[in-house]
């Protein structure tokens, strides 16, 4: 949401088009697991769904309440927030993968999908030489890299054994 308010806002379709569809991915993510998610669970999910609300109402206020101008910083600082956290939340790993000499603990799609997403972004803040988009994305593609690095050096994780192939060994 903090991506598309931005991209409306900066009046560029490149920006809120391509976030809208995360906004509907996101939204279906959230009704799929809250279908599944344990009761014991729910407390979680729901201090989570709290906390987007509270960032929504926040970035929609900054949007409707701010001049034009100063709600884009404010939206654009809170987006790179949000985005470096997000890419370089893997990293807090690496502790454990150089210690066990093994990538079991980061998930290579994600550091794969994040070298890719982060460098298309990044490519397209430089074109529109706009920070709050290259910057965020800068650091996650060096965090993207250095995750991916740490998969050459110590190898993919081996992969958990499936269920069924557990059950026939019974």
């Amino acid at each position: 949401m903090t991506w598309t308010t931005y991209g409306f806002l900066k009046e560029n379709p490149s920006i809120w088009i391509s976030n809208i569809s995360a906004i509907c991915f996101g939204c279906y993510y959230i009704w799929v697991y809250s279908r599944f998610v344990e009761a014991s669970d729910r407390s979680g999910l729901m201090n989570q769904l709290m906390g987007a609300a509270c960032l929504i109402a926040v970035v929609g206020l900054c949007a409707v309440i701010l001049p034009l101008v100063t709600a884009i910083q404010y939206i654009g600082m809170i987006g790179t927030g949000i985005v470096v956290v997000m890419f370089s939340g893997p990293l807090a790993a690496i502790k454990t993968v150089v210690r066990e000499r093994s990538t079991q603990s980061i998930p290579p799609v994600f550091a794969v999908a994040s070298f890719v997403n982060c460098l298309l972004w990044l490519g397209l803040g430089v074109q529109l030489e706009d920070p709050f988009v290259w910057f965020p994305n800068g650091l996650g593609l060096a965090a993207a890299v250095v995750q991916l690095g740490l998969f050459g050096v110590y190898g993919l994780p081996r992969a958990a054994p499936r269920p069924e192939a557990e059950m026939a060994k019974v």
